[in-house]
C-alpha cells in the first residue's frame, strides 16, 4: 500500500514516565564504559564478528550480555520448524520463506515473535544490540555470531531484534539504510520502513511508500543500485512525528536467503537538520541507542554506505525515559 510522499505518520503515546532532565547529543565518540561486561569482555578477533577470548563478548550483531540501551535479537532458521520438520533448503523454498515471514510481519508486528517463535527453529543464544549496522559480509557470520553454526547453517536465516527507544529532542524523524536480502522496521507496531536487494523481485513483498525507494530504483529494475556508493542507492522510511520524553517500541527484521554476502545498515535523519555532505549523500548518523565504542567503529566500517558514527543517541535510559511493560 503506497502512501504520499509529503505525509507524515502520528505515532499514539505509549504510557510512560520520564525526568525532566534529557540527555541529548550523545556522540559516537563518548565513554565506552560497560561494554567489557566483565572477565574477557570485549571486541576480539577469531570469528569475524568481534568475539571475544573470555565469557562475554560485543561484535557486529551484538552483545551476549544484556544492557538496558540495547535491543534483543533472536536468530531464526528459516529451513526447519521448532521440532525440527524441514521446510525446504533449495533456494525457490528459502526465499519463499524468507517472502512469508516478512509478509507476516507487516501483517501484525504485534505478535511478531510469537509467530516466529512458532514456525522456525531458533538459536539458543540471545544477542543485545545498541545498533542495527552490520557492513556486508558472508551469510554464515550470523551463525557464528550466534553461535549455532551446528544448528542453523547459512543460507537461509532471519534475524529479530525488539525494544524500545526515546527521541532526545522532539521533532520527525525517519529511518534510511541499506538491507539485503531483506529488512523491516516497525515503530508502535507499524511498518515505517523497508529496503530489499534490487532486481531480485523482493519489493513485491514488503510494503513501501511512494517515497521509499531510492533515486533510479525503477531504471534497469534498480541494477545500478546493487553496488553502491552512489548517488541515491539508500533506501528512507516513512517521516515520524516523535515526542521527547515518550518511549517507543521498534522491532527490526533482516534475512538473506539467496545465499553469498548479506548486510543491514539503519541510520536516522531529522527534518531540519543540516548534515555535511560528501557530493554524493548527507551524511546521516547510525541510529543507536547508545553511542558505539571505538573498537565497535572500526568493526563496523562500511565502505558502501555513507554515513557517520557520531551523532544522538536513543536510548531510553540515557534520556531518562521509563518504559512501563505492562503496556506491551
Amino acid at each position: 500500500t503506497s502512501k504520499s510522499s509529503s505525509s507524515t505518520l502520528a505515532l499514539p503515546d505509549i504510557p510512560t514516565t520520564s525526568s525532566s532532565s534529557l540527555i541529548s547529543g550523545m556522540t559516537g565518540g563518548g565513554s565506552s564504559k560497560g561494554f567489557g561486561g566483565g572477565s574477557g569482555g570485549g571486541i576480539g578477533s577469531g570469528k569475524g564478528v568481534g568475539v571475544g577470548n573470555g565469557r562475554n563478548f560485543l561484535g557486529a550483531f551484538g552483545a551476549n550480555f544484556k544492557r538496558a540501551n540495547s535491543l534483543e535479537g533472536t536468530l531464526y532458521d528459516l529451513k526447519f520448524a521448532p521440532g525440527g520438520r524441514a521446510l525446504g533448503s533449495g533456494d525457490a523454498e528459502r526465499i519463499a520463506q524468507m517472502k512469508r515471514a516478512f509478509d507476516s510481519l507487516d501483517g501484525g508486528w504485534s505478535g511478531a515473535k510469537k509467530l516466529l517463535d512458532q514456525r522456525y527453529k531458533q538459536a539458543e543464544l540471545k544477542l543485545y544490540a545498541g545498533n542495527i549496522f552490520i557492513p556486508p559480509r558472508n551469510a554464515a557470520e550470523a551463525t557464528k555470531a550466534f553461535e549455532c553454526e551446528k544448528e542453523i547453517k547459512a543460507p537461509g536465516w532471519l534475524a529479530y531484534y525488539e525494544g524500545w527507544f526515546a527521541v532526545p529532542e522532539s521533532g520527525q524523524y525517519r529511518f534510511v539504510g541499506l538491507g539485503d536480502d531483506m529488512m523491516a522496521v516497525a515503530v508502535a507496531e507499524k511498518t515505517v520502513y523497508t529496503a530489499f536487494w534490487p532486481s531480485s523481485g523482493l519489493g513485491k513483498v514488503v510494503k513501501f511508500g511512494n517515497n521509499w525507494l531510492p533515486k533510479g530504483a525503477d531504471d534497469n529494475d534498480g541494477r545500478n543500485l546493487r553496488f553502491p556508493p552512489n548517488g541515491g542507492g539508500r533506501y528512507s522510511g516513512e517521516w515520524l512525528d516523535l515526542k521527547r520524553g515518550q518511549a517507543y517500541r521498534i522491532q527490526i527484521a533482516f534475512s538473506e536467503s539467496f545465499g553469498g554476502l548479506f548486510g543491514a545498515q539503519l541510520l536516522i535523519e531529522r527534518k531540519g537538520e543540516k548534515y555535511q555532505n560528501n557530493g554524493r549523500e548527507d551524511l546521516l548518523p547510525v541510529f543507536m541507542l547508545e553511542p558505539m565504542t571505538t573498537e565497535e567503529i572500526k568493526l563496523k566500517a562500511c565502505k558502501n554506505l555513507d554515513y557517520v558514527t557520531e551523532g544522538p543517541s536513543f536510548g531510553v535510559e540515557l534520556n531518562n525515559v521509563s518504559v512501563r511493560t505492562t503496556s506491551r
